[in-house]
C-alpha cells in the first residue's frame, strides 16, 4: 500500500512546491536543495500558468445550496506544439479531491485536436442558452469569470479545423458523462433553480399536470427533496459510455467586421429525462373533477407500495441553430435561434423552438439583459425567461474597492410564474473578495429566502 501511494505523494509535493514558490520567495531567500532546484528548472515541470482559487460560501437556509468550501488549482504547460492543462479541485461537500479539468491539445498548421475533460462553449448567450449543451452550469458560481468554475467540465474530444484566418469548423464528440445529466435543471439560473423545472409541468394535458405537481414539486422539509429522491433517484438508468449515449456536434463560426456568426448541428443524448407516470393513475383521475382528482392522488401517494413514476428514460434528439454577436458603439448585441425535434416533457416528447436575445451596455451602470422565448408547437405551449444583471460603478471604502449589483430573473410557463432577485455588495482588496448577497424569490413554499456570505481568494 505504501509503494502505491508514493507517486501521488510526489505529485502533491511538486504541485504544492510550485504553487507556494512565489510566497516562499517573499518570506525567505531563494535557496533550494539540488532536488528542488531540478524540479523548478525541469522543462517538464516548469509551468506557463499556475492559478489557484478558493471560495467559501455560507447560507442561512440550506434547502437549496449547502455551506461549502471549493478550491481549484489550475496548471498549464506548453511544450512545442502541445498544451497540457490540469485543474485539481476540492469540494468540502464531497470531502475529497477530484480532477476538475484534464486536457491535452496538439496544434497543427490548419487544425488542432483537444481531448480530455474540459469546457467547450457553443453559442453567445451568457446566462441561459438552449444550444450550450456540452457543460452544465454550477448555479452557485453562475457569474464567475473563470469558465472552469462557472461550468462543469465534461469528457470531450474536439477537432478544430481553421478554414481561414476568420472561420473555424469544430467537430465535437461528448461521451456520456453524469455531469451533464440534470433532471433538476441547473442551467436555468441561481434564482430559478428551486425545484424541478416548471416547464416540465406543462405537458398540455391537465390530468398529467395535476399528477405531476405533488410528485415533482414537493414542499421541502429539512432541506431534503423527499419526493424527488423517493420517486426519481432509484429509477435513473445506469448509463455507460457507448455510441447510443454519445453526443455529436458540428459547429461553424466566422468573424466578420467585429461580428460573430455561427451555425451548429447537434445529434445528442438528452440531459433531461422523459418521466413516465403510472398509466393506471392517469386513467383513474382523468375523468374526475379537480377536487376529487387531488383527493385521489393524495390517497394514492400515501401508500408506499404505489409508484407514480414508472420509469425515467433519456432519448436522442437532433438540434440545429444559428447565432450571432456584434457590438454597436457601447452596446453588445447577441442572439440565438434554435430548433430541436424531441424535447422531453412529462410522459412525452415534443418539438421545441427557442429564441434567445441579449443586450449589454457599459455606462455609469453596467446592464446585461437576456430574454428567452420557448414554443412547443405540438402542445401549443409557450414559455418566457428573462434575467437582468445590473452593476454599479465601484467606489472605495478605505482600501476596499466596493461594488453594488443586482440580478433579477423572471420565468413564465403558461399559468406558472416564478421571479427572483439577488442583490449583493462586493468588497475587493488585492486578491481577496468578500460578497454579501440575499436571494429572494416567489416560491417560499419550496425553499425560503436566504442570505449568502461568499469569500473568494485568487492566487
Amino acid at each position: 500500500m505504501q509503494s502505491a501511494s508514493l507517486p501521488f505523494r510526489y505529485i502533491v509535493y511538486v504541485l504544492l512546491a510550485l504553487w507556494l514558490k512565489p510566497a516562499i520567495g517573499f518570506a525567505s531567500t531563494n535557496t533550494y536543495t539540488d532536488f528542488e532546484q531540478s524540479i523548478f528548472e525541469s522543462p517538464f515541470v516548469k509551468l506557463d500558468e499556475i492559478t489557484g482559487t478558493v471560495i467559501g460560501q455560507g447560507f442561512t437556509d440550506q434547502a437549496l445550496l449547502k455551506n461549502s468550501v471549493y478550491g481549484l488549482l489550475e496548471l498549464k504547460k506548453t511544450l512545442n506544439d502541445t498544451e497540457l492543462e490540469i485543474g485539481l479541485a476540492f469540494d468540502s461537500i464531497d470531502n475529497q479531491p477530484k480532477i476538475n479539468t484534464l486536457s491535452y491539445t496538439h496544434y497543427f498548421d490548419d487544425y488542432e485536436i483537444k481531448i480530455g475533460k474540459f469546457v467547450s462553449k457553443i453559442g453567445v448567450l451568457d446566462f441561459f442558452s438552449c444550444i450550450d449543451v456540452l457543460n452544465t452550469t454550477r448555479i452557485q458560481y453562475y457569474d464567475e469569470e473563470n469558465i472552469n468554475l462557472r461550468q462543469r467540465p465534461s469528457l470531450l474530444g474536439q477537432f478544430n479545423y481553421f478554414l481561414d484566418e476568420n472561420s473555424t469548423l469544430n467537430f465535437i464528440v461528448a461521451p456520456y458523462d453524469d455531469n451533464r445529466r440534470d433532471y433538476v435543471n441547473q442551467s436555468i439560473g441561481l434564482s430559478l433553480n428551486i425545484g424541478v423545472p416548471y416547464y416540465l409541468l406543462n405537458s398540455g394535458n391537465s390530468t398529467i399536470d395535476l399528477i405531476a405537481k405533488p410528485i415533482l414539486l414537493p414542499v421541502y422539509n429539512q432541506g431534503a427533496k423527499q419526493a424527488v429522491s423517493k420517486y426519481i433517484d432509484n429509477k435513473l438508468p445506469k448509463n455507460h459510455i457507448e455510441l447510443d449515449t454519445t453526443t455529436f456536434a458540428m459547429n461553424y463560426t466566422t468573424y466578420q467586421n467585429q461580428s460573430t456568426f455561427g451555425a451548429v448541428y447537434i445529434n445528442g443524448y438528452s440531459n433531461i429525462p422523459i418521466i413516465k407516470l403510472d398509466p393506471d393513475l392517469i386513467a383513474a383521475v382523468e375523468n374526475l373533477n379537480d377536487e376529487d382528482a387531488v383527493n385521489y392522488i393524495d390517497t394514492y401517494l400515501q401508500k408506499d407500495e404505489n409508484e407514480p413514476i414508472k420509469s425515467i428514460q433519456y432519448n436522442r434528439y437532433n438540434q440545429i441553430a444559428v447565432y450571432t454577436e456584434t457590438a454597436i458603439q457601447s452596446y453588445g448585441l447577441r442572439a440565438e435561434l434554435s430548433y430541436r425535434d424531441q424535447f422531453p416533457i412529462i410522459n412525452d416528447v415534443t418539438e421545441q423552438l427557442s429564441l434567445g436575445l441579449g443586450i449589454d451596455h457599459k455606462g455609469e451602470i453596467y446592464n446585461n439583459l437576456e430574454l428567452q422565448y420557448f414554443y412547443l408547437p405540438n402542445k401549443s405551449i409557450k414559455a418566457y425567461y428573462a434575467i437582468w444583471q445590473m452593476r454599479f460603478d465601484s467606489f472605495y471604502i478605505g482600501k476596499w474597492k466596493t461594488q453594488i449589483e443586482n440580478t433579477s430573473s423572471l420565468a413564465t410557463y403558461e399559468n406558472n410564474q416564478l421571479y427572483g432577485m439577488l442583490p449583493s455588495i462586493n468588497f475587493n482588496y488585492k486578491n481577496l473578495n468578500i460578497s454579501l448577497k440575499y436571494l429572494m424569490h416567489s416560491k417560499q413554499e419550496l425553499v425560503e429566502n436566504t442570505a449568502i456570505l461568499s469569500v473568494k481568494a485568487v492566487f
